[in-house]
């Protein structure tokens, strides 16, 4: 073969270059797929939460659940089902469901899965009281600027629930939450440094 032959011959694409190619085009289109279906997910939360405004529960579950169908781990719809399930809401009350739903959400980081995973530890909503959990996981939510969770950091390190009593701790938490306006954290802040 001469240096003209195989010239040639390098512009004819390898079977192997064909199947790259071929491969990028099945991942180009599932990931546009996945960003319709992210999109439609969107659209379904936004339709559920206009029904539940409207004390329309069980059309909103309807529109929450056909969103997860869409994108199983959407947080803000892991919630919004959660919350759903928790409260009665369009479907039976099932606190066991709304903790499987919450924890999913805040595996992910997310601070509403967080926060109210917390709670249901904390108040044994159809599980056992267990306050060692809903401390880390309103420590993972306060970490992440949550006042809600440094309120609720801030009181267990001041009464003990979950972690060893710590003032330093619970003014620290309740300095944080204050500084966003927290108007609780403010008042705790000036009950315990006035005592």
């Amino acid at each position: 073969m001469s240096t003209k032959d195989d010239n040639k011959a390098g512009l004819v694409p390898s079977q192997s270059c064909a199947l790259s190619r071929s491969g990028a085009t099945s991942l180009i289109r599932r990931g546009r797929q996945d960003l319709i279906a992210k999109a439609e997910a969107d659209q379904w939360l936004k339709k559920g939460q206009d029904f539940a405004a409207q004390q329309r529960h069980e059309e909103a579950f309807a529109s929450f659940e056909r969103g997860i169908e869409l994108n199983p781990t959407h947080p803000e719809l892991l919630c919004s089902l959660a919350d759903a399930y928790h409260m009665g809401y369009g479907v039976q009350e099932n606190d066991v469901q709304a903790m499987a739903l919450y924890r999913q959400a805040a595996e992910q980081g997310d601070v509403e899965g967080q926060v109210s995973l917390g709670w249901i530890a904390a108040t044994g909503a159809g599980v056992p009281v267990d306050n060692v959990e809903a401390i880390k996981w309103w420590r993972l939510a306060a970490e992440q600027g949550n006042e809600e969770a440094q309120f609720l950091l801030a009181f267990s390190y001041e009464e003990g629930l979950g972690v060893p009593k710590d003032r330093q701790q619970a003014v620290h938490w309740y300095r944080k939450a204050a500084d966003q306006g927290e108007e609780s954290s403010r008042e705790a802040l000036d009950r315990i440094l006035n005592k």
